[in-house]
Parts: C-alpha cells; sequence; structure tokens
C-alpha cells in the first residue's frame, strides 16, 4: 500500500471518516460509547468524557484542513453533547461517565478528562469562533488551576 499524503487522505476522508460518522447516535445525542470487535456498536453503552472529546478534537482537527460540511456537523454534534451533558453546571468539570441518554453515572472530576476537554474544545473553538466552546475551555482551565494550586 502506498502512504503517500494523497492515499492517507483519501483512507481518511472516505474510509476512516465515514464509519465514525455511522457511530453519531441521533436519537440521544454525542456518538455511541462503544463499538466492540466486531465493529459493532452498543447503542445502550455509556459515554465518557474522554471518549466524547476525542471525537470533537478530532472532527474539528480534520475541519481545519479539510472544510467538508459532515465534518463540521459531526464535531457540532459532538460539542453539544458534551455542552448539554457531560458539563457540569452545578460544580464544575466534566462529569467522567454519563449514561447513553446523558444521565451521570460517575461524577468524578479527572483532570485528565478535564485536560483533554480544554485541548477539544479549544481546537473546536478554532475552526467554528464559538464562544461557548472557549468559554467552557477557560472555565475548565480555571478549575484545574485553583485545584492544583490548592494542592501545593
Amino acid at each position: 500500500m502506498d502512504f503517500n499524503k494523497e492515499s492517507v487522505c483519501k483512507q481518511l476522508l472516505e474510509e476512516i471518516l465515514p464509519f465514525w460518522y455511522k457511530q453519531m447516535d441521533h436519537t440521544r445525542g454525542g456518538f455511541y460509547g462503544l463499538v466492540d470487535s466486531n465493529l459493532k456498536a452498543d447503542e445502550t453503552a455509556d459515554k465518557s468524557a474522554v471518549l466524547m472529546t476525542r471525537y470533537l478534537w478530532a472532527f474539528s482537527a480534520v475541519y481545519s484542513v479539510n472544510k467538508k460540511n459532515e465534518i463540521l456537523i459531526a464535531a457540532r454534534h459532538a460539542f453539544h453533547f458534551i455542552k448539554d451533558y457531560l458539563i457540569d453546571n452545578q460544580n464544575d468539570g466534566l462529569f467522567w461517565t454519563v449514561t447513553c441518554d446523558g444521565k451521570v453515572v460517575n461524577a468524578r472530576k479527572h483532570i485528565y478528562a478535564q485536560s483533554f476537554a480544554i485541548y477539544s474544545l479549544s481546537e473546536y473553538y478554532k475552526v467554528t469562533q464559538d464562544s461557548d466552546s472557549l468559554d467552557l475551555a477557560i472555565n475548565l482551565y480555571k478549575l484545574i488551576a485553583k485545584s492544583r494550586l490548592s494542592e501545593s
């Protein structure tokens, strides 16, 4: 197989991204939380902050170099699930895990998930200029800074 730029881009756009588009949960939001070794999605699996923010980062990063509308739609889909279900509006931060329809399963606030959310929200802001994503990223940064300072 030839691994030049054109072939890699073609595989990304024609094979990899279409697979991940199919993991979009159009009923409950976000993306399915689990794909098994047979590539079958478990539509009832819990959804983790890390997985949903990885979707957001990946689609945003690809959109920054390839402005196809379906890529932006997927990024927005991920963003809205994060904003609507993973952000803890009472205590700040992202919940570690929610059910397939967004009910909190594990409310722990792992710094790893918060950090990846900052990374993905920043990438999403870069391509959309959506001020909500920037505000969320800044709030998560402040939350981490505050918690790290209190540990010193």
